[in-house]
């Protein structure tokens, strides 16, 4: 459904995926968060511990 824009560089609809997120203690360059959001976009991780991913910063668009 939005593909496109989870590979992309921008996703102006994320602010309203994650309706709470909490940054919990580091571990070295590890990061665990708690969130708070539907059961449609993290159902499927209810049973999961822990996950691998990677993430990036937005970029503004200049001819916005």
């Amino acid at each position: 459904m939005y593909e496109d824009k989870i590979t992309g560089t921008q996703f102006p609809e994320a602010a309203g995926i994650l309706w709470k997120l909490e940054s919990l203690p580091s571990k070295g360059l590890s990061r665990q968060f708690k969130i708070i959001s539907s059961y449609f976009w993290f159902g499927k991780l209810a049973d999961v511990e822990q996950f691998e991913g990677s993430s990036h910063a937005d970029q503004s668009d200049e001819n916005e």
